[in-house]
């Protein structure tokens, strides 16, 4: 990386939390492999919202927080659509590799 490729980077991150957190959230999925290859979504939780502090990105719905990882280790990005974000990290609540989709409430 040049000079100035981390300082970008980081800005970019940062650009991104700001984009994703505070949206509420229509409901909560996780993607899991069947033993067939292909994902199914599993809901978690209905209601909430993407949120970040101390360290942590958290996903937090009706029912509690279903992912929180550290800001460091995350991995997020919005759908195509911008109907909601792929939120994939080390979830400490399972300590396991964890890929979580949630949808954004969608309002007219």
């Amino acid at each position: 990386m040049g000079w100035f490729g981390k300082r970008k980077a980081e800005k970019e991150r940062e650009e991104r939390f700001s984009r994703l957190c505070e949206k509420p959230i229509k409901y909560v999925a996780r993607r899991q492999l069947r033993a067939d290859g292909s994902t199914e979504e599993v809901v978690l939780g209905k209601g909430g919202r993407l949120s970040r502090g101390n360290g942590f990105f958290m996903v937090d719905t009706g029912t509690g927080e279903v992912f929180r990882c550290t800001e460091d280790t995350v991995r997020c990005a919005e759908l195509l659509s911008r109907d909601g974000a792929v939120v994939q990290g080390v979830n400490t609540h399972t300590n396991a590799e964890d890929t979580v989709v949630a949808y954004y409430v969608y309002y007219r």
